[in-house]
């Protein structure tokens, strides 16, 4: 009867963590997180549709015209190649893009 109820114990004990782990990642869920990005199906983050207010133009002779969307963001887009990122939730993409659309 003893052993019996020592796994009845052990059992309820591990049921109580998950679900307190569980419920320790659903408050801390981010909807913005980089995961969320990929999985999400409504429409393709692409750079060459997002906003950028601080847009660098490259001018050069010999190749098409390039610029690069200079905002300091939280997380890079699942499309950003290189992505720099000097302290947490201060990202830039660092892809030079044929267009840009500036807000």
């Amino acid at each position: 009867m003893g052993l019996m109820n020592k796994k009845t114990m052990i059992k309820l004990a591990m049921l109580i963590f998950l679900l307190s782990f569980i419920a320790t990642i659903d408050a801390r869920f981010d909807s913005k997180s980089f995961i969320t990005q990929v999985i999400s199906s409504n429409d393709v983050n692409s750079t060459t549709n997002r906003c950028c207010k601080n847009v660098e133009w490259f001018y050069v002779e010999w190749i098409p015209i390039m610029c690069q969307c200079l905002d300091i963001v939280e997380t890079c887009e699942s499309t950003c190649k290189y992505c720099t990122c000097k302290q947490p939730k201060r990202c830039t993409c660092d892809d030079y893009e044929q267009d840009c659309n500036e807000c």
